[in-house]
């Protein structure tokens, strides 16, 4: 099975990717007449995924134009443009962009372009970035960077303080950003210490007890790893990354673990891929499913 990363949302045919430059690109977007709303959403959409050899995702220049210059809606442009970093970050894993480019490089102009963004939202649309959602997609972005832990865990400090809002997909996401096991400990001790009722309808303690096994194997502790594979339930849903899987789900899953993985994505890369709340995921498993299983072959 051979994988292309190229952004789900994505079209074939997209406009914008004919542009030479993501300036280029922008001016194209000056053009088109306020009252065509639709049509100008729709470009954005396109522009803010499209990527270049020299430019891997949207400067964010780029994107505070959009906002002051053309007028775009502040809460359109950057809930894309922050949710799209670890989307584009991802990619630089694969072997024919570690061909391309830096990655500790992009990683860590990626967290600069995250902290600009911030620093221009807290003064020019403040209670968009009190949003939990917002937070929440800054905490998974600066930590798809892998160069900015304290940023992350300065988005984790305000999301946990507020004591409302809090959702799986926050924990995971302070879960996944946690860059060593000291960390990670920390972190799961602070979720479980938070006032929520075990029973919350936002909060799946099963999910969130097999994310952190599976950050744990990331981490590297597989004596610990081992420990929590001891709950039947633990240990059914990571046997696709971890152990010896037995279910067909599983043994599908870890095939496309492992194509990742020739693919040159690391097994943080692969985790993220793979995630619950990543847009490639239905992808991979309708692909995965398409493609025999080593025990097919």
């Amino acid at each position: 099975m051979s994988i292309m990363l190229a952004h789900p949302h994505c079209h074939a045919g997209q406009k914008f990717a004919l542009r030479q430059s993501h300036g280029a690109g922008l001016a194209r977007m000056a053009r088109i007449p306020k009252e065509y709303t639709q049509l100008r959403e729709e470009a954005f959409l396109e522009y803010v995924y499209v990527r270049f050899d020299n430019a891997p995702f949207l400067d964010s220049n780029y994107a505070i134009q959009l906002t002051d210059e053309l007028r775009y809606s502040a809460e359109m442009v950057f809930a894309r443009w922050i949710e799209s970093i670890p989307t584009q970050l991802v990619r630089l894993g694969t072997e024919w962009e570690r061909k391309m480019f830096v990655r500790e490089k992009i990683q860590a102009d990626a967290a600069h372009q995250l902290r600009l963004v911030e620093e221009y939202l807290a003064r020019k649309h403040p209670e968009f970035l009190e949003q939990v959602d917002t937070r929440r997609a800054l905490l998974c972005a600066y930590g798809a960077t892998r160069a900015a832990p304290d940023d992350a865990a300065r988005q984790w400090d305000v999301l946990r303080s507020r004591g409302e809002g809090i959702t799986s997909r926050v924990l995971d996401a302070a879960l996944a950003a946690a860059r060593t096991l000291n960390n990670l400990h920390a972190v799961w001790t602070q979720i479980r210490s938070l006032p929520l009722a075990p029973t919350s309808r936002t909060i799946s303690w099963p999910s969130l007890q097999t994310s952190y096994a599976l950050h744990i194997a990331r981490l590297g502790a597989h004596d610990e790893t081992a420990k929590l594979a001891a709950v039947r339930d633990v240990r059914e849903s990571i046997e696709c990354f971890v152990g010896q899987p037995t279910s067909p789900e599983a043994i599908q899953r870890r095939t496309i673990a492992d194509t990742l993985k020739t693919n040159g994505l690391d097994a943080e890369d692969v985790l993220w891929m793979l995630s619950e709340y990543s847009p490639y995921r239905e992808f991979l498993l309708v692909q995965g499913k398409s493609e025999p299983t080593p025990a097919e072959q």
